[in-house]
Parts: C-alpha cells; structure tokens; sequence
C-alpha cells in the first residue's frame, strides 16, 4: 500500500481521476464482476455511505412516477429501510414477520404483493433477528431489490434474479472507513423511467465509470486484491465442499 505496483506512491495520495487509480477501480469491478458472474447488461457501482444511505437512495431512483414499492419485513434491517423509504413514496409491507417476532421468513404464499409495485425489497440476512432467506422470490415483472451487506458473496447468486443488490463492502469483500463503500450491481433496466437525483442517481453513476464523485481512495484496492484472492481459489464460503470453521483462514 506504501508503494502501489512500483509507482512510489501510496494509494491514498494518488488523485482518483489518475490512470493509476482508473485502472485500480476497473480492476475492482472486473474482479468483482467475476465473483458474481454478473450478466453483461448489469452495472457495478462504488458508492459511498454503505448499506444505510441505500435505503433512501433506492427509493429516490426507484419509485418515480409509481411512488409506490413493495417491502418484505423480516427483521431490523428491513424495518429500516421500510422507515426510509416512506419519505419518498408509498411503502406497502406486503409481508410481516413482526407479529411472531422476526422468527422466520413470511412464505411466499402470505405475500400481498402489487404487480403495478416500482420494485419488491427484500433483506436477504437479517443478521439482527437471526433469520436469512434461503430461496429467491419470483416477483414477476417487478423487479427485486435486495439488501445483502451481511452475505454478499457468501454463496453463489444468480444475479440475473434481481433487478438490483447491494452491500456495505467492509462486512464481506472490504476494511471498514469513515464513509463506507456500497458495492451495487443493477440492471439497466432497474433504472429505465425512473427519476435519478444528482449526485445519488445511479444512472449518474453508470455514466461515469462508477465515479460520480470522490472515491474511498483506499477500500477500493483492497476490494480488488481480496478479490483476486477469493478468485484465485483460496475461499469461497458458498462451495459446498469447503467444510472449514467459520472464520478459519488458509
């Protein structure tokens, strides 16, 4: 980090718009776009602000002219985001474990869902209350937002299931910092006929080689190089045969 790849400069003192740095970011995405075997039509976006600052974000994006979304509430998290995405627009829970206590995940079958809904959130580990979804809801034609900073990249994912996912980095693929990076892979056209915000719109984002502002100059590389650590075969916590202990290291 004190001299990154022979250049005599740490990584945080280089300029985020030098070709050094460019080429750190779309190393970060490619290795990222790897791990996820991330369909062709879907974009990788480095936010700032981790998991927390997406919940407002994606209703600002989102909901547009339906203003209306709907939200599967398993736990604390979920809640949170329900709690902020009612700023924005109409929010209907169209399934609740709260009655039991955030015990379980709601079955498909209880599920009041809106076809007309701008998207379907879902918070796939709800590290708080201890209950994860261990299968992927057909939402149909609305498409499927998840929130999955506890277990991004904990296993294998389609992601062509979703419409968009999102993560803090510093749980799973990164160090934690002052403003946190939000790693978000969505579908081109999640955002088509909605209505993006400045500096948060993630059209914006796409635009702008998943820079639209000011990088976390230093969680990036580290991004890329435990990526090519997990890619070149060292772990991979969703593989079935890889029986080790929970946090045991090669």
């Amino acid at each position: 980090m004190l001299n990154w790849h022979g250049y005599w400069m740490s990584v945080m003192e280089m300029p985020f718009s030098s070709d050094e740095y460019r080429e750190i970011a779309a190393s970060a995405t490619s290795d990222l776009r790897k791990l996820l075997n991330l369909p062709v039509d879907y974009h990788i976006l480095f936010l700032q602000g981790g998991a927390y600052a997406h919940f407002a974000l994606l209703a600002m994006n989102l909901m547009g002219n339906i203003a209306a979304a709907d939200y599967i509430q398993t736990g604390h998290w979920s809640t949170r985001a329900i709690y902020e995405a009612k700023r924005y627009g109409q929010v209907n829970i169209a399934a609740s474990a709260e009655p039991a206590g955030f015990n379980h995940i709601p079955p498909i079958a209880e599920w009041r869902l809106d076809p007309a809904a701008a998207y379907c959130h879902i918070t796939t580990n709800e590290t708080a209350n201890g209950v994860q979804f261990h299968w992927l809801p057909d939402t149909g034609d609305v498409p499927l937002v998840a929130d999955m900073t506890s277990d991004f990249l904990a296993r294998q994912l389609d992601v062509s299931r979703f419409g968009l996912v999102y993560a803090s980095a510093q749980k799973n693929v990164g160090p934690d910092s002052p403003s946190s990076l939000s790693a978000t892979a969505c579908s081109i056209s999640t955002w088509i006929s909605r209505r993006p915000y400045s500096i948060t719109a993630c059209r914006r984002g796409m635009t702008l080689a998943s820079i639209p502002r000011r990088p976390s100059v230093y969680t990036l590389p580290v991004l890329s190089l435990h990526g090519c650590w997990r890619w070149e075969g060292w772990l991979w916590c969703g593989n079935a045969t890889d029986k080790r202990p929970r946090g045991c290291m090669p």
